[in-house]
């Protein structure tokens, strides 16, 4: 990634990269395909695959970037439905109380349903990123989740099961 593409700030200072809003779970495109087809299916509208192709880009590349975006941007009571600025940032937020909660990448409900929402009411993260320090280097970056420091670091930290 060229350095023009990279931004810091005070809340977090290291490097964001635009490869970030690609960061995505391997059942995101399925589940987004079928939240689209259902929603097809209420409004009647046969499409074919390249429509169907646009549409989830343009609707889930919207939402990407707007989730990412620097905004205090709530949606209200359909807040708890559908994942907003406000409720993204928390993924994000580098304070531990914040830690593995607000998975959702378009439908809020799904961390309402398992217990993982974090939405304090008046507030947002004081601080984004993480406390380890990721390599450089897209390769790097790419297994350092796998690395035997980093994994049993992670088993080290991780906090007792909610009850």
């Amino acid at each position: 990634m060229s350095p023009e593409h990279e931004g810091t700030s005070e809340l977090c200072p290291e490097p964001l990269l635009l490869s970030s809003l690609i960061d995505v779970h391997s059942g995101n495109p399925a589940g987004n395909g079928a939240i689209l087809e259902i929603m097809r299916g209420l409004m009647e509208s046969p499409r074919t695959d390249a429509e169907r192709a646009g549409e989830q880009l343009a609707v889930f590349g919207w939402q990407a970037y707007l989730v990412h975006a620097n905004v205090r941007l709530s949606y209200g009571p359909l807040g708890w439905l559908v994942v907003s600025p406000q409720f993204h940032h928390w993924h994000h937020s580098a304070e531990r109380e914040a830690f593995d909660r607000n998975f959702a990448s378009v439908i809020a409900g799904w961390d309402v349903l398992f217990g993982t929402v974090h939405l304090p009411a008046g507030r947002a993260p004081r601080a984004y990123g993480i406390a380890d320090h990721v390599p450089s280097g897209f390769l790097a970056r790419l297994i350092y989740p796998f690395t035997r420091e980093n994994l049993s670091r992670e088993v080290a930290s991780r906090p007792a099961p909610r009850s």
